[in-house]
């Protein structure tokens, strides 16, 4: 049985129950032909107007961000559109946008990220957490594909980290993971003469609620802990654009 979530996007049953016990799913093909010409276009353009160092403190890799959702419409189709409608029926329930753009890691970029998670960092606590990683170019192991530690969602402590199966993700040009917040993940570093180059989107259950860690995205918008994130800034995805 196949769950039709949008016309260029369709999971399969099978990777919605792989997703709920491994806490990462691999979805071949989630952009093809003209969606995922245009993503890339988009991507390129934001990166060679917009792009700016950008440190992750979690992984510890200088990355080259790009891309508002707000204000780039091909950005803001994919992560309201079909990226948050699969991620919604991954984790079976309503999730709001918290954010989403284009990555670059440039060509011999070498330094790894570190094995991490987010959720130990979200300035929300949610029921759910889900990351959309989506390749616009062809991605293998080296030019930093993602490797991950299955079902290490399901443990709230440190031992995953150190311990544990680990799988690599290559991938082609449209290929997608979804991975859970509490998934432990990492990557290498580009050592090829391409860019990696990624759209992301990051969503959160309907209902979460604002805990005062510190993040770029919250900390200028002057919410109140304990309050639920919505609004504009945290739009409901509905399945339509335009709402």
């Amino acid at each position: 049985m196949r769950v039709e979530r949008h016309p260029s996007t369709a999971l399969l049953e099978s990777d919605i129950t792989e997703y709920r016990e491994e806490g990462v799913v691999c979805v071949p093909r989630l952009l093809s032909g003209e969606s995922l010409i245009h993503a890339r276009e988009a991507a390129w353009e934001a990166y060679r107007y917009e792009a700016e160092p950008w440190w992750d403190e979690r992984g510890m890799t200088v990355l080259q961000g790009a891309g508002d959702w707000h204000s780039d419409r091909t950005l803001r189709d994919l992560v309201l559109g079909p990226l948050g409608e699969a991620a919604a029926a991954l984790v079976g329930g309503r999730v709001r946008l918290f954010t989403g753009g284009f990555l670059f890691l440039e060509p011999h970029r070498d330094t790894p990220t570190v094995r991490h998670s987010d959720a130990p960092y979200d300035p929300y606590d949610a029921t759910e957490t889900i990351t959309a990683w989506i390749a616009l170019s062809d991605i293998p192991e080296e030019r930093g594909c993602l490797s991950c530690l299955p079902r290490s969602h399901r443990d709230r402590g440190l031992v995953p980290i150190l311990r544990g199966p680990s799988v690599t993700l290559p991938l082609a040009a449209g290929d997608g993971v979804f991975h859970n917040g509490r998934t432990v993940r990492w990557a290498g570093g580009n050592t090829t003469e391409e860019p990696r180059i990624v759209v992301f989107a990051r969503y959160m259950a309907a209902d979460a609620i604002y805990n005062g860690r510190p993040d770029a995205i919250t900390d200028p918008l002057g919410l109140t802990v304990g309050h639920p994130l919505g609004g504009a800034h945290f739009p409901l995805i509905t399945g339509a654009l335009h709402d």
